[in-house]
């Protein structure tokens, strides 16, 4: 009886504090825009930062992919702060880990023909590696979702980052029994599916290259939001 009060008590817990951390990666990807400047070489960089934003015309690439690691960093630190407990938290950091694999991953599939690595592929593992998840095969699980996750940010690098941390905010929202969570998370990869279809806006521009995630950004603020505002009528 004691057992299934504590378990009662995590999950009432999670369902009040998943708003914090939606908020924190919408602020993050709003706030990571200004960095996208264009001007670069037109040359993808060699080393792993650059390689996490595998955008040619960016001016600072080595930057941004240092401001996308500590977003990732950060981001896993406030999920197990403001879950406080094991499951959920484990849950997001496996999973944000692989999303954020997938990204320097995603290059060695350049020289592959686009046929084979276009975004229904990609769509396909990932569908895979939920499957296999949910027979709770870990390492096949691993393998689909980092080949999945590399295939989609190939064929769409404008929105890599945000598409690497889709995939730790799914497994958020599976492991945290909140149907407003799980809306906010389905609401991000419309966003996101939307936001690369219309990149770039136009070339040579800030928002060209930063505008994409905006939209996928505003989705996870306006749901932390009303994250906020369940958990304070709940109080």
């Amino acid at each position: 009886m004691g057992e299934t009060s504590v378990t009662g008590h995590r999950t009432a817990v999670a369902r009040r504090a998943w708003a914090v951390p939606l908020l924190f990666f919408g602020t993050a990807s709003l706030l990571a825009v200004p960095l996208y400047q264009p001007g670069g070489s037109g040359q993808r960089a060699g080393h792993v930062l650059a390689l996490l934003v595998d955008l040619p015309d960016l001016r600072h690439p080595t930057a941004v992919g240092l401001y996308w690691t500590a977003v990732l960093l950060g981001g896993t630190w406030v999920v197990a702060r403001s879950l406080g407990y094991a499951a959920p938290a484990g849950a997001y950091a496996t999973a944000a880990a692989v999303g954020w694999a997938a990204l320097p991953t995603s290059t060695a599939l350049h020289d592959l023909p686009r046929w084979w690595v276009g975004t229904g592929t990609g769509v396909v593992l990932l569908a895979l590696a939920a499957v296999l998840w949910r027979r709770h095969v870990l390492y096949p699980t691993l393998v689909a979702a980092l080949l999945g996750t590399a295939v989609l940010v190939w064929s769409h690098p404008a929105v890599g980052p945000l598409i690497a941390l889709g995939v730790g905010l799914f497994a958020l929202a599976d492991a945290v029994p909140d149907n407003a969570l799980q809306t906010t998370a389905a609401a991000f990869a419309v966003a996101v599916c939307l936001s690369a279809a219309v990149a770039p806006v136009e070339a040579g521009s800030v928002w060209a290259l930063g505008g994409p995630l905006v939209p996928p950004a505003l989705v996870l603020v306006l749901g932390g939001l009303v994250g906020l505002r369940r958990s304070s009528l709940r109080a």
